[in-house]
């Protein structure tokens, strides 16, 4: 249920693990794997963040303009994120043609004026993205 351990010393932290492993995947024995760890951590976050306060402004901008766009940049900028800005695999996800992906990129870095470039400032959007979807998730169920 814990990473693995052979030191007893690190009994305590094998046993927190296990607690949190067991907060994800009640219903059936579980390891903490970096799945878990991570909703783990974003959901700590989220909990302590509510949400907007630190909030990257990329979301707002990108979430104001599809409303009045009829665009899907949001979604857009969260996949090309998470695919670690790979044009293809993104487009592929999206379901348009490259192209197509390189446009919206280039519209939405015009957008947002965010240097995704800085693994600090793609961290912070990405990590805003799980934070609403955590909170959204908490607050529906």
């Amino acid at each position: 249920m814990s990473s693995p351990f052979s030191n007893w010393h690190s009994l305590k932290s094998a046993f927190q693990q296990a607690t949190i492993a067991l907060a994800f995947n009640p219903n059936e024995l579980a390891e903490l794997d970096s799945k878990s760890a991570m909703n783990y951590m974003v959901s700590e976050v989220a909990a302590i963040i509510k949400g907007s306060e630190i909030t990257h402004p990329a979301l707002n901008r990108l979430l104001n303009y599809d409303s009045l766009h009829s665009t899907q940049f949001y979604k857009t900028l969260y996949e090309f994120l998470k695919n670690e800005r790979n044009l293809v695999k993104t487009a592929a996800d999206l379901f348009i043609h490259r192209n197509s992906m390189v446009y919206r990129i280039d519209r939405i870095k015009e957008i947002v004026d965010a240097d995704f470039d800085d693994p600090k400032v793609r961290f912070h959007i990405l990590l805003s993205y799980l934070c609403e979807e955590a909170g959204k998730t908490t607050t529906n169920g």
